[in-house]
């Protein structure tokens, strides 16, 4: 995914979290990997676990893990509304102090 494909958009099994968080899963064989993803700017993984259960809510592991995914959604989404972060429409994630360019 690195070096060869990027992170496009079939590696990712969006909707894990609550409705429009950007909270996904990375699909992968038995391990489950989530992250957050805005479009095609950004990604942010956290944690995971063994793939044991048909889905996370039935493991108390994973569903710790999608719950701080969820949290760290909701204070991202509360900085871009107040411009704390702003994604244009380059890609480029600008706050207040720093400018990230995607490429």
């Amino acid at each position: 995914m690195a070096e060869k494909t990027g992170c496009r958009e079939p590696f990712f099994k969006a909707g894990e979290g609550r409705l429009a968080d950007g909270v996904a899963a990375i699909r992968s064989g038995c391990l489950r990997l989530y992250c957050i993803t805005y479009g095609q700017t950004a990604i942010i993984i956290g944690g995971g676990g063994g793939k044991h259960t048909r889905t996370w809510q039935e493991s108390e592991k994973l569903s710790q893990k999608v719950q701080m995914m969820e949290q760290i959604a909701d204070k991202i989404y509360k900085l871009i509304l107040d411009k704390e972060i702003i994604i244009d429409k380059n890609g480029e994630i600008q706050t207040n102090e720093y400018t990230y360019e995607t490429d």
